[in-house]
């Protein structure tokens, strides 16, 4: 998935006291109207790469968080070796953990005044794949690049933020049958929202998916194959 940057964004990274870091933020982003479009692995990895950095911060990669008490205590286990378990001490804890968060889950259990609402809003990806060859032979971009690109429908949104992560296109090699890749240019990492009851009646009768777009998101069918909508 890809994300946007904006001023405000570059501001926090800026504050950070990581003299590089939001250079390599914008090393990895496409710059659009003041603001980055860049994909999440990459600004993920430029975060940790920054944080591991730091003496006084520890990383544990391949633990799962499992439970936290709130007297100060999280328990962290190996995925792989369940016998090498990691007890953290803490002042405080940021639960960041998704829709369907320990932290959260803990609270339940822990904490009299708990509330749990799920929104009803649901979201899919679509690639919007390079368009056709240039007279160099290189293929680019199908909309303009240097745009966050938005079809507003009220309950409904379809958005296309460009994606520097090249597409590539495996084939068979003649003669040895090995994979190769064909670099076929730049895409588009795009993403619908819609309410869950949308989805479930489009799951239902696939059929309606591209005159539900053709209504909701006109222009989107000419960059997007039915065959990948469906």
């Amino acid at each position: 998935m890809n994300l946007t940057i904006s001023e405000r964004g570059m501001k926090a990274l800026r504050k950070a006291e990581q003299p590089d870091l939001l250079q390599r933020v914008i090393d990895a982003s496409i710059p659009f109207e003041n603001n980055l479009a860049i994909d999440c692995k990459g600004l993920t990895c430029a975060l940790l790469d920054s944080l591991d950095a730091l003496s006084n911060i520890k990383i544990f990669f391949n633990h799962k968080f499992v439970r936290v008490n709130f007297h100060g205590t999280a328990l962290f286990e190996d995925e792989d070796w369940l016998s090498h378990s990691a007890e953290v001490k803490f002042d405080m804890m940021l639960g960041a953990d998704g829709a369907h968060s320990t932290v959260r889950y803990n609270m339940k259990v822990s904490c009299r005044d708990y509330q749990h609402e799920y929104i009803d809003l649901f979201w899919c990806e679509f690639n919007i794949k390079p368009g056709k060859a240039h007279n160099d032979g290189a293929r680019g971009w199908k909309i303009m690049p240097n745009c966050l690109h938005i079809w507003p429908a009220g309950d409904f949104t379809f958005i296309a933020i460009p994606n520097k992560v090249r597409y590539f296109e495996f084939s068979a090699r003649e003669f040895l049958c090995l994979p190769s890749l064909t670099e076929l240019g730049w895409l588009f990492a795009s993403t619908v929202f819609m309410p869950a009851s949308i989805f479930a009646t489009l799951k239902a009768d696939e059929s309606q998916i591209p005159s539900f777009f053709d209504a909701k998101f006109p222009g989107v069918r000419n960059h997007i194959s039915d065959k990948s909508l469906i």
